[in-house]
């Protein structure tokens, strides 16, 4: 097992993490542009002139379809990969954190558990992540 690091946030009342190999920056979240269509993304920011899709994550749906406005304490995550950049809407962050990763875990699913405290803590799988750019949102 590899111990990495992890930004532990909580979003829907539920703890996540994501590994911060691929944070880029976390910033007060602000108006969207809303998608129509949603497929998973709640919206679009123009991000230093570039178009980004913003997602709202839920540890239950993965992708959370909320109506709700956004809130003044939220905050965006901000991820990068070297082919893209998306959007993270989470409610608060919590800490850096090293997680104990089984990388035999880690499959094609949107996230995988890893142990946090005195419990368990979903992992955001960022494979998985961006590969919905280039492939078609599944629907949860």
């Amino acid at each position: 097992m590899a111990e990495e690091q992890y930004l532990i946030f909580k979003s829907h009342g539920s703890n996540s993490a994501v590994s911060i190999e691929f944070v880029d920056r976390v910033v007060h979240a602000s108006a969207i542009i809303e998608n129509p269509n949603r497929q998973g993304r709640i919206g679009f920011i123009n991000l230093a002139g570039e178009v980004t899709p913003v997602y709202d994550i839920d540890t239950e749906q993965i992708f959370h379809h909320s109506q709700e406005p956004i809130k003044p304490e939220q905050k965006f995550i901000i991820l990068s990969s070297p082919r893209l950049k998306l959007i993270l809407l989470i409610d608060e962050i919590i800490e850096i954190d090293s997680l104990e990763v089984n990388q035999r875990s880690i499959e094609e699913g949107p996230y995988f558990l890893s142990s946090y405290r005195n419990g368990m803590i979903k992992v955001i799988n960022h494979n998985w992540l961006f590969g919905l750019q280039d492939h078609e949102l599944r629907v949860f």
